[in-house]
């Protein structure tokens, strides 16, 4: 399963209303500002695409989605990551690329 939320007020309804395990989530609207308050309740989400988008932090909440193998944070405004980060076991591919602000 695949959900593609094509706006941030979609990818807030959907999540907010969603009871199927979802495997992929792809929001890439260049609207998303923040990490959307309840996305790390989805443990069975297993690809998140939020490249393109204006992010500039990731809560270490994100290590709630024990699942999660492939991240893609592409052309955001990260700034740093959380150190949660490197807790995050089945996690294997993160991309960040054209992340201008991010410092190592």
């Amino acid at each position: 399963l695949v959900l593609v939320a094509k706006s941030k007020t979609t990818l807030a309804l959907d999540l907010s209303r969603t009871n199927f395990w979802m495997l992929e989530l792809e929001q890439q609207t260049k609207r998303l500002m923040a990490w959307p308050i309840d996305l790390s309740t989805y443990e069975h989400l297993t690809s998140l695409n939020l490249a393109g988008n204006m992010m500039t932090t990731l809560p270490p909440s994100v290590c709630n989605l024990t699942n999660l193998v492939e991240l893609d944070l592409e052309q955001n405004r990260l700034r740093t990551l959380p150190n949660a980060l490197a807790n995050c076991a089945a996690l294997e591919q993160i991309m960040l690329l054209r992340n201008p602000d991010l410092t190592s």
